[in-house]
């Protein structure tokens, strides 16, 4: 994964913070077009949950970068090119 430009899109959605939230991550895998019938709103919630700690509702960077190799696992696709692809479709920031 290239970890500092994946670090520029995840400091994009958190407005520079150092946790991005539930409702920032879902905004990006909406930006990203990765929703679909097989990848839906409840499992990036899911996804989300399972990387943050107990009694936080936020995420910061490393589990982040957890959370895109469980959305690629999920796509069925290789954790860099995810990140590749959020890089290219989300580098600017939440739309």
């Amino acid at each position: 994964m290239n970890s500092r430009r994946l670090h520029s899109v995840f400091e994009a959605y958190t407005g520079g913070t150092p946790a991005i939230t539930s409702a920032k991550f879902l905004k990006m895998m909406k930006d990203a077009t990765l929703l679909d019938q097989d990848f839906r709103q409840s499992e990036v919630d899911l996804i989300f949950t399972k990387n943050k700690d107990k009694g936080q509702r936020t995420v910061g960077y490393e589990g982040f970068k957890r959370a895109v190799e469980m959305v690629a696992s999920k796509k069925q696709v290789a954790s860099k090119d995810l990140a590749e692809f959020l890089i290219i479709k989300c580098g600017e920031g939440p739309r």
